[in-house]
């Protein structure tokens, strides 16, 4: 029975230890748990800095206490002396001004440099026109620059010389041309346009007279180029009449150009160049040759409209124009 009895009392010892050795391992591990909390409590302590720089911290018992602020050493005895900012301003423009200086100053050194080298050019373009001049050794194209190319390839091709365009450009063919001339004439055969060879040929290096000739070409040129010789030559001396009188502007630059004075400056055939018939007719006309005895008007019966003009005194019809007073 004893054994018995201590059979049936070992499984409900053994039972009771085991439950009690369960209930000791769950306070331990809550107990355990507990410490962890704490300790994770106690280092986050949150620090925070105020405005004035002074560091605050939380306790352990949650109560906010003070902490010592930092002491700061001096780097020296010398107390700091406030920052002049007025003065600093006047530094740094005191900086910015001699800079400036700076850069002007070479900026100025540069143009100095400039202008001698433009004195020294000039100076070298002026003796070498002196030497030029004094030796007389002048190419075509300088000579040509002195008179107007026009009238001058205008004047050969009137004398058989020249049969290319009246451009203005003295170029091979009008230089060869300008040869064949002298040599023919028996003058110095150089292809220059000198006094001799210009007084040869009727022409002037005059810059007024020549400007007069082209525009007067052009005008015979667009007004009558399809009319008989002598017919262009009469428009032409309409023209110089009208700047002999006082209804009229005084001068051939005027007459032309006089607001509806004349139909081809208004349907653009004012603007083509002038062949060496209109050069001719012009030269003729401005040499006094005045075929209308005096007429300030013409025109076509056939095209004009306007009843003023049917009113004039008529003087004389030369080909399709009726020249009059």
């Amino acid at each position: 029975m004893k054994n018995a009895k201590n059979k049936n009392l070992s499984p409900i010892k053994n039972a009771d230890t085991s439950g009690l050795n369960a209930k000791n391992n769950v306070a331990s591990k809550t107990k355990s748990t507990n410490k962890k909390s704490t300790k994770l409590r106690d280092d986050s302590s949150i620090k925070a800095k105020s405005a004035n720089g002074v560091v605050l911290s939380c306790a352990k018992n949650g109560k906010t206490k003070k902490a010592s602020k930092p002491k700061q050493t001096p780097a020296s005895n010398k107390p700091i002396e406030p920052l002049n900012i007025k003065a600093e301003k006047e530094k740094q423009a005191e900086i910015s001004g001699s800079t400036e200086i700076n850069f002007n100053a070479k900026k100025f050194g540069s143009r100095n440099i400039m202008a001698i080298f433009l004195v020294f050019v000039v100076s070298i373009f002026v003796a070498g026109s002196v030497i030029i001049a004094g030796n007389f050794k002048q190419t075509p194209q300088m000579l040509a620059d002195v008179t107007n190319t026009r009238i001058v390839q205008a004047r050969l091709a009137s004398l058989g010389y020249y049969d290319d365009v009246i451009d203005g450009i003295y170029d091979a063919k009008t230089i060869q041309a300008v040869k064949n001339y002298q040599a023919d004439e028996n003058l110095q055969v150089t292809g220059n346009l000198d006094d001799a060879t210009t007084t040869a040929l009727g022409v002037t290096d005059n810059a007024q007279a020549n400007s007069d000739l082209y525009l007067l070409a052009k005008l015979i040129y667009s007004e009558a180029r399809g009319e008989v010789y002598e017919g262009q030559v009469a428009v032409g001396a309409v023209v110089l009449n009208r700047v002999q009188d006082a209804g009229f502007p005084n001068t051939l630059q005027g007459v032309i150009y006089q607001p509806w004075a004349f139909t081809a400056l208004h349907d653009g055939q004012f603007s083509l160049e002038p062949n060496s018939t209109a050069y001719q007719a012009a030269q003729d006309a401005m040499n006094g040759w005045d075929p209308t005895y005096g007429c300030l008007y013409y025109y076509n019966p056939a095209t004009a409209t306007s009843s003023w003009i049917f009113s004039r005194k008529i003087a004389v019809t030369i080909g399709n124009h009726v020249f009059c007073y």
